[in-house]
């Protein structure tokens, strides 16, 4: 059997953090390992944590400045989790909050999978059961598992954040069909459950996005080495408070924009076919439309004009892998 370590980031939701733990804790499949890492959010989480019995005591170094506490949790089988709090010394936004939990995974603990999720992700208590099955299945047919991942359900239960599929059809036999799993290119981080081996060849997510678009770059490297699937039958309900539409700008979410042009032309810019150059300018000229239309400010529509032309020639950040 294998171990296991929930990897959940948080900032400043104490309420659905909870709630999460809460279904972690509630899993059919025993976890090793349940990491919270805390992006600097403030004292009110910690004091939640503490109220709900998972820590006993944090001092006013820990909350300024980060660091590490232990403890450990009981699940409904009486058995003990790992109860890990890491408190990073800054708000790195979520790149970089899941560039240091695999890191922590990877370096500081000896499980074998990393169930990787923001704190608005709620699992089904047969969630992480269905994801370690099909890990075990896709393994014993000889497949170079790289990661598997639940169907994301938003709160109205309408289908949130569809994978990339894989357009080959190497996975798409009897046995797989049969058990819910399809094979995919792409996979957001919300219940994603990661080998050890796609962590020690494909390294950390790439901290410098912050936010937006880091799961789909790091879900997408090594695609056509290793053998990623979505496990239809295991569920996560995904309980963010507001559903951000990708064609609504406001002053509210200009900086989630922001950073999301920036490094979805970045993404572009690696693209080595001949029509790279035509599909950026066509992605430029499509989103300065959007920005236009939006009612935010001349000068952020200016700034966000600039994160578009920034990520296509400027902005070049580091991959880090181990070594």
């Amino acid at each position: 059997m294998s171990k296991v370590c929930a990897v959940v980031v948080t900032y400043n939701r104490p309420e659905l953090l909870l709630e999460n733990i809460h279904a972690l804790i509630l899993q059919e499949f025993k976890l090793q390992t349940i990491l919270i890492v805390d992006n600097y959010s403030n004292r009110d989480t910690l004091v939640k944590l503490q109220d709900g019995g998972y820590i006993n005591h944090f001092s006013d170094n820990f909350v300024k400045f980060g660091g590490e506490i232990k403890s450990r949790v009981t699940n409904k089988q009486g058995e003990e989790i790992e109860f890990i709090i890491l408190r990073l010394s800054t708000n790195t936004g979520g790149s970089g909050g899941f560039n240091q939990g695999i890191r922590y995974f990877y370096e500081k603990t000896t499980d074998d999978l990393a169930w990787v999720m923001d704190d608005d992700t709620i699992p089904h208590n047969d969630s992480l059961n269905k994801l370690e099955y099909s890990y075990e299945l896709l393994k014993s047919h000889g497949h170079n598992v790289g990661f598997v991942c639940s169907r994301v359900l938003e709160q109205n239960l309408s289908l949130g954040y569809p994978p990339v599929f894989y357009t080959g059809n190497e996975l798409m036999k009897y046995y797989l069909l049969k058990d819910d799993l399809l094979r995919i290119q792409n996979g957001p981080f919300l219940s994603a459950l990661f080998t050890r081996n796609f962590v020690k060849i494909c390294g950390l997510p790439i901290k410098d996005f912050f936010i937006w678009l880091d799961d789909i770059e790091y879900t997408g490297r090594m695609k056509d080495v290793f053998d990623n699937a979505i496990c239809l039958s295991s569920v996560v309900i995904h309980k963010r408070g507001v559903v951000v539409d990708e064609h609504k700008i406001s002053q509210k979410n200009f900086f989630k924009f922001q950073n999301g042009f920036r490094n979805k032309m970045f993404l572009m810019s690696e693209d080595t076919s001949i029509f790279k150059i035509p599909k950026m300018i066509r992605q430029i000229v499509i989103d300065w439309r959007t920005i236009k239309s939006s009612d935010i400010t001349f000068t952020n529509k200016i700034k966000l004009l600039k994160s578009l032309l920034v990520g296509s020639f400027f902005f070049r950040p580091k991959r880090e892998y181990f070594k």
